[in-house]
């Protein structure tokens, strides 16, 4: 990536138990100021103007709502495929690099693919996440909610 992209950098969000070894393998292979470990956001979305795109390294994972809010603010993604359901809904998206196994290489071919093909401050209409808007969300509980009251009327008619 390096060779590559040479200014490019990495702000990676979030906390878990491999923080510290991850922050000293950085320093290891000299990428102190190429990478930057935040530790837990509370607000991630507070970054995503200044991103040229989203990457979700996961290996397990159902649906991140992290990866939700960037699309819904138009940046393009990475993604491992970390679950069927992910995979699902990422596979053949308009600004999706979906890597083809679960892999480090996958990724960061993935990455250089996503990077080359990108133009600068370039953002995408992700479609996909309209189904997990609130208003919608909303709807389908209220739909939901009365659809088994209905049911459970019936079920006292005798």
């Amino acid at each position: 990536m390096r060779r590559q992209f040479p200014t490019a950098s990495l702000l990676l969000a979030g906390q878990g138990p491999e923080e510290t070894t991850l922050k000293a393998q950085c320093h290891e292979l000299q990428l102190d100021t190429a990478v930057c470990v935040t530790g837990h956001v509370a607000h991630p979305w507070s970054f995503f103007a200044g991103a040229t795109l989203f990457v979700l390294p996961s290996r397990h994972e159902g649906l991140p709502n992290a990866l939700l809010e960037a699309a819904a603010a138009g940046l393009p993604l990475v993604a491992l495929p970390a679950s069927d359901g992910l995979t699902g809904l990422l596979r053949s998206q308009p600004g999706v690099w979906l890597a083809p196994e679960i892999s480090s290489e996958a990724l960061a071919a993935s990455l250089l693919a996503a990077l080359q093909s990108l133009q600068p401050g370039q953002r995408c209409a992700h479609s996909f996440v309209e189904q997990f808007r609130i208003d919608r969300a909303i709807q389908a509980y209220e739909r939901l909610i009365d659809e088994t009251l209905h049911a459970r009327a019936e079920e006292k008619q005798p």
